[in-house]
C-alpha cells in the first residue's frame, strides 16, 4: 500500500478569528490538515503543519486560507493540500 498523503487530524487548536468590526474572537478550532507530499518529506510534515498553523493562529479569516494552504504546499513540496477547520463562533 502506498501512502499518498499525510496530515494531522482532529486536533484542537487555539485560534483568533477576525471579526468584521476589526476585532478578534478567541476560540478553539478542530483542524484536519493534509498534503500530498513526496516520500522524502513525510517524516517532517507534522512539525511543519504546526509551524504554519502557529504563524496564522492569531489572525484567522477566510482571506488567509489560500495563503496558508499555499505555504503548506511550498514548505512540503506538495502537489496538493487541504484543510478543514470547525470552531464555535459566538454572535
Amino acid at each position: 500500500m502506498k501512502i499518498k498523503s499525510v496530515g494531522i487530524e482532529n486536533i484542537s487548536y487555539p485560534v483568533k478569528i477576525r471579526q468584521k468590526n476589526g476585532g478578534h474572537q478567541d476560540t478553539v478550532a478542530t483542524i484536519d490538515l493534509q498534503a500530498s507530499v513526496p516520500k522524502s518529506y513525510r517524516g517532517t510534515c507534522v512539525s511543519t503543519f504546526i509551524k504554519i498553523l502557529n504563524k496564522y493562529q492569531d489572525d484567522l479569516s477566510v482571506t488567509i486560507f489560500p495563503d496558508l494552504i499555499q505555504k503548506v504546499k511550498d514548505e512540503l513540496n506538495a502537489a496538493s493540500a487541504r484543510m478543514e477547520m470547525t470552531f464555535p463562533y459566538f454572535i
